[in-house]
């Protein structure tokens, strides 16, 4: 929205009305940067395979007892696999976002 004035009508605003349009334009700038953070990845999608491999390695030198391991490790899984699809959620709902930013602004 900030970009459709250009310097010749920002500089003949009055100096409150710059400085009001110029956190404006600012605020639009931060939040396309954090949609863009947010859409270019996630600490899960690195987390997720460390712990698996992790959860994988204990498993093959401690060799427990596998009828009380494999429900909990079940329900593990669950939770980190619920974890990542939110993560993906999240970062496709930012570029979507990102998209219809840029559709608008045009």
């Amino acid at each position: 929205m900030a970009s459709y004035l250009t310097k010749e009508q920002v500089a003949s605003l009055a100096p409150e009305e710059q400085e009001v349009f110029a956190r404006v334009a600012l605020d639009e700038a931060r939040f396309r940067r954090e949609l863009r953070d947010k859409a270019c990845g996630y600490r899960g999608r690195w987390a997720l395979p460390a712990i698996l491999w992790i959860a994988a390695t204990c498993l093959w030198f401690w060799k427990p007892d596998l009828s009380i391991f494999l429900p909990v490790a079940g329900l593990m899984a669950l939770g980190l696999f619920q974890f990542h699809v939110a993560g993906i959620n999240s970062r496709i709902d930012a570029l979507i976002r990102l998209i219809e930013l840029d559709r608008t602004d045009c």
